[in-house]
């Protein structure tokens, strides 16, 4: 902009950035009013003055805003004039460059002595300012370079020694309030709640205003946080949780308890001092308690190792087995093994068992202990135990009489029988001897032996046993029988004595004498009592010889010689027979 002659400018009309070269002597002035600039930077070159109520005398000039330079170097002069009133920089800058002494009030050419407090001045010599030093007196006619500003304030937000965060700055003009900002900082374990000056002596709250007219740095003040420890017992005794400030002092609760179990600890240490964060510790627990379970066969049940043996139990039949366990861990191993030998909890250690999944069976015959090992997830072993189980299906047997016989004298009767529970005669127990027998005494009418195993298998006999022996009369071959037989044999009473006449043996054909056999005791008797015994052969006669012809004495010799042979016979018989008679 050139400007010729006084010119009038309104303290709106200024653009962002202008420059006025002043022709001659000529003014940038505003003669009515006073110049206030709030626009963009202005340049004021040559010889003309920058004045404000050069005729009524009452018109400051401000400046609010933009960088303003009268630069008179080359020049005759560049004045900046005002009468009784002042200049005001409440923001940007009014610099003189070349002839400070220019300056003049009242038409003096004299510093402005009532420099309002919200402004300073600096005077130079490098004609860009940066020797400019902070002045109070009218050194500047000295100087080349003069330079008017705002007095500012910087406030400075810091995070102190223990924050976290950057810097930051906020330029506070004269008389005005900054907003103080809200928590710019972080710290472990603390909120930022407000801001406090180096000595901790003045407080800020967050958003709250600053107005002093100087220049502050800020630290936060810190607040702790609270933080909460929960304790998870993982079903032990109940702990209460810990709420505290950070950094402050934990004194760890008593142990939990829980039933079955021993505490050995938490999932992570108890904190000395508060941490910066709220946790959960978790209990951990070792099982101490040992699974428990039972075995079961039929109606009968066992819930623990048996180190008394007891006698057992007796079935007939098959009997199914099953095994039922359970832990306070939720888990249990179940195995078990049958055997008929009696084991010590020690002597199963070293065994072999077989997994249960399901009920099985035990057969007869034969003798079973089962035994069962439960192991939980901590290794606790319990060990089951049942009684002796004998599965036996077979009878027992009685000797030494038969069913249905009749005796008449006291009988021996012999059981055979392992597992023996009664024996009885006509519902009357009786004991057995080392030998398993007893006893059966003579009684009237019949008696009924019943012997019962433990199993319930059971064998009967009935008989009679009477006191001596009453008729029957005893043959050659079957003693005398009243009811049983008794007695010895009589060799004198044939049952079946057959009669055989004699028979003349003939030239061809042998002969017979007469005699008698006996189809029961095989026997051959010469007399029809069946005293006399004789053999066989003697039964028998020789076939007839044939005499010699005539003329031929060959033959004669044994002639006479069966001849003699045959009378010899003859007469030893009668012979015999006549002593007898005389007997």
């Amino acid at each position: 902009m050139t400007l010729n002659g006084q010119q009038m400018l309104g303290a709106t009309d200024l653009p962002d950035t202008l420059t006025v070269v002043l022709i001659g002597n000529n003014v940038f002035e505003n003669d009515k009013r006073g110049i206030s600039h709030t626009g963009g930077d202005l340049l004021i070159k040559g010889t003309g003055a920058l004045r404000a109520g050069w005729i009524e005398n009452k018109n400051d000039i401000i400046i609010e805003s933009g960088d303003i330079v009268l630069d008179s170097r080359g020049t005759a002069s560049g004045a900046l004039g005002t009468y009784d009133n002042r200049l005001v920089v409440k923001g940007g800058t009014l610099t003189l460059i070349g002839d400070p002494s220019a300056l003049y009030r009242n038409g003096a050419h004299t510093v402005i002595a009532d420099l309002i407090p919200g402004m300073r001045m600096l005077a130079g010599n490098a004609a860009d300012g940066s020797d400019a030093t902070e002045i109070s007196d009218e050194t500047y006619k000295d100087k080349t370079y003069l330079r008017f500003e705002a007095r500012t304030y910087r406030v400075i937000f810091a995070p102190g020694n223990d924050g976290t965060g950057s810097s930051t700055t906020i330029i506070k003009d004269y008389d005005t309030t900054v907003t103080l900002p809200g928590a710019l900082f972080t710290r472990t374990g603390y909120t930022q709640t407000g801001w406090r000056n180096a000595d901790g002596t003045k407080t800020y709250p967050l958003g709250g205003t600053y107005t002093e007219n100087a220049g502050i740095t800020l630290y936060p003040v810190w607040t702790p946080n609270r933080y909460t420890i929960t304790f998870d017992t993982a079903g032990g005794s109940e702990i209460a949780p810990i709420t505290q400030d950070y950094g402050t002092n934990i004194t760890a609760p008593a142990d939990p308890t829980r039933e079955g179990y021993t505490f050995i600890g938490w999932d992570r240490e108890i904190p000395t001092t508060m941490p910066a964060e709220n946790i959960t510790l978790k209990a951990k627990w070792k099982d101490i308690e040992k699974p428990t379970g039972e075995i079961i066969i039929g109606t009968n049940k066992w819930h623990e190792f048996l180190n008394k043996f007891p006698l057992g139990l007796f079935f007939k039949d098959t009997q199914e087995v099953t095994i039922n366990a359970s832990d306070n861990s939720g888990t249990v191993f179940v195995s078990y093994l049958v055997t008929n030998r009696d084991l010590s909890e020690t002597e199963l250690g070293s065994l072999v068992y077989r997994a249960y999944d399901e009920p099985f069976l035990i057969e007869p015959n034969g003798e079973y202990i089962v035994y069962a090992m439960l192991v939980d997830e901590s290794l606790n072993i319990t060990y089951l135990r049942s009684d002796r189980i004998t599965l036996d299906k077979v009878r027992p047997v009685i000797t030494g009489i038969e069913d249905g016989k009749t005796y008449c004298e006291t009988q021996t009767v012999t059981v055979d029988e392992k597992y023996i529970d009664t024996v009885t005669v006509n519902g009357t127990a009786v004991t057995l001897d080392e030998t398993g027998s007893f006893p059966l005494s003579p009684a009237d009418g019949e008696q009924k032996i019943v012997v019962t195993d433990k199993a319930g298998n059971t064998a009967e006999m009935t008989v009679t046993v009477n006191d001596g022996h009453t008729g029957g009369t005893a043959t050659c071959t079957e003693r005398a029988v009243c009811e049983a037989e008794y007695g010895e044999l009589d060799p004198k009473n044939h049952t079946n004595l057959k009669h055989f006449p004699a028979k003349a043996a003939t030239k061809t054909t042998e002969g017979n004498i007469e005699y008698w056999y006996c189809d029961g005791c095989g026997k051959y008797y010469s007399d029809k009592d069946g005293t006399k015994e004789i053999k066989k052969a003697d039964t028998v006669t020789a076939k007839l010889l044939q005499a010699p012809q005539t003329g031929d004495n060959s033959n004669l010799m044994p002639w006479f010689a069966l001849l003699f042979v045959s009378g010899g016979a003859v007469i030893c018989t009668a012979a015999n027979k006549r002593k007898k008679q005389q007997k």
